[in-house]
């Protein structure tokens, strides 16, 4: 499992968390797009085997979550195998 982290945080205060599972696959990648357009300050973390997804779709959001005091966060690996790790931190909202 590899994880990445792109952030900005020069911004106080509570941001959403949000948790995508295959965000880095065509549908995916568009939906974290989004979310950071929606929400600019959230901190999305998104779990991709890439089996079939590519980090290179995940560009985008990662230049708009540093421009917009957002984080993005990417694990690579399957979801059940992220899920343990992810649930000793904060709920996702």
């Amino acid at each position: 499992m590899s994880t990445s982290t792109a952030n900005n945080e020069h911004h106080a205060g509570p941001r959403p968390r949000v948790l995508v599972t295959g965000g880095a696959g065509f549908i995916g990648s568009h939906v974290v797009d989004e979310i950071l357009k929606r929400s600019p300050r959230a901190h999305v973390t998104v779990v991709d085997s890439l089996s079939t997804g590519r980090r290179s779709n995940l560009d985008q959001a990662i230049a708009q979550a540093g421009s917009g005091g957002g984080e993005l966060r990417f694990i690579e690996s399957r979801v059940e195998q992220a899920l343990p790790a992810l649930e000793s931190e904060q709920p996702f909202d």
